[in-house]
């Protein structure tokens, strides 16, 4: 499972790649936050909601599965004992989540629009 510090590392990576600053991610979101708090999250330090993700992963051009994973990642590392129907309640959970990040991020949008 990917962790914390992995999503913020990657969160970071596609700031910079924007040329955003902290300060700058921070007053995009629609519940602002410092320069300090986006520092947090980008260490890891801070638990992110699925709204809040998406909206990051929607400021930032990427889609949710950047920031967690590919599918194919998450189901390399984690497929080691599971039977065959275990594996395709992941896969469906992976793409049940990936369907309500990307409703979250529609209705978001929808609301600031």
């Amino acid at each position: 499972m990917i962790t914390r510090e992995e999503v913020g590392r990657r969160i970071r990576r596609a700031r910079e790649e924007l040329g955003l600053s902290q300060g700058d991610l921070g007053r995009l979101l629609s519940r602002p936050r410092t320069y300090a708090a986006i520092s947090d999250i980008e260490r890891g330090k801070t638990k992110l909601d699925v709204e809040e993700l998406a909206e990051i992963a929607r400021i930032l051009q990427k889609d949710v599965p950047y920031f967690l994973g590919t599918p194919s990642v998450v189901y390399r590392r984690g497929d080691r004992g599971l039977t065959s129907e275990e594996q395709r309640h992941t896969n469906r959970s992976i793409e049940d989540f990936k369907r309500y990040a990307r409703e979250m991020a529609r209705k978001r949008q929808e609301q600031d629009g």
